[in-house]
């Protein structure tokens, strides 16, 4: 039976959290994560739950019937694969809630691949890093973040070369930028404009030893970083707000070369040897 209207979406949630590591027949934990574990949440964010299971994934008819047994029925999506996790969405109150299953020890081989595969994906250490236990009488939560390694060098000059490399490729080898400008088409300019920034964001991620997380508030975040781009403020303002609209897709291009030649500097600045392209300028 769905909840009357609780009063708060998140304080239901909480109240919950015991009954559904109390459902599991060898226990976990519960946490919270994402904006809201952060504090950068606002009214539109969606209440994420990390649910950390000692043992096999309850199968999806399992956490239906836990689901059932907290009164959730209003779904958005269920058992949708993440790779790492399974997860299940819905509406509580009118606000999303999206629950996260995942296994301790899917976690912990996870995090001891990060050393070994600087290819695999940065967003679990990235978010286990900020989540807040919301129900774990084990302390499983705090065990999985003492777990997380320190950024390795190695990883980061690696995925640096890599980034810098894409975005130069994209930049000066193919041209898409400069071939979109030149024809004045917008939506392929953007299209490649997103591909750009997506590539130095990652370069300078690793470039300051940082898992990459949450795209909410990454301007500022990147901003705040000790080896950042000189005006990244400035320009990251101007090229995400389309400023250079009136001046023509030339001037946009003009203020993307130069973040990308900003982002070389500020790379050189703590691996003055690294390899990269040189002909940016």
């Amino acid at each position: 039976m769905k909840p009357e209207h609780p009063p708060d979406p998140f304080e239901f949630v909480s109240d919950h959290c015991s009954k559904i590591v109390n459902s599991l027949d060898q226990g976990g934990a519960v946490g919270l994560s994402g904006s809201r574990a952060r504090g950068n949440g606002d009214a539109l964010s969606d209440i994420d739950i990390c649910v950390y299971v000692a043992g096999e994934l309850p199968s999806p008819p399992a956490r239906k019937r836990i689901y059932a047994s907290l009164g959730l029925s209003e779904y958005i999506y269920d058992d949708v694969d993440f790779e790492y996790s399974r997860g299940d969405g819905f509406r509580i109150d009118g606000t999303r809630c999206d629950f996260n299953w995942m296994t301790i020890e899917a976690v912990l081989s996870f995090l001891k691949r990060l050393g070994m595969d600087f290819d695999c994906p940065e967003f679990i250490p990235g978010g286990l890093a900020t989540v807040k236990a919301l129900y774990d009488p084990g302390k499983i939560i705090a065990g999985l973040q003492r777990e997380i390694p320190q950024y390795p060098d190695a990883r980061a000059q690696q995925r640096i070369r890599k980034a810098i490399h894409d975005a130069h490729f994209s930049l000066y080898d193919l041209g898409w930028l400069e071939k979109a400008a030149f024809r004045n088409d917008p939506f392929l300019f953007l299209k490649h404009q997103f591909l750009l920034l997506d590539a130095l964001f990652r370069a300078l991620f690793a470039l300051n030893h940082e898992w990459l997380s949450d795209e909410k508030g990454l301007s500022r975040r990147v901003a705040a970083f000790a080896y950042v781009p000189v005006r990244i403020e400035t320009r990251m303002h101007s090229i995400i707000l389309h400023q250079h609209e009136d001046g023509g897709l030339k001037d946009g291009l003009s203020n993307l070369k130069g973040l990308f030649a900003d982002t070389v500097q500020s790379i050189h600045r703590r691996y003055p040897g690294m390899d990269l392209p040189v002909d940016w300028k």
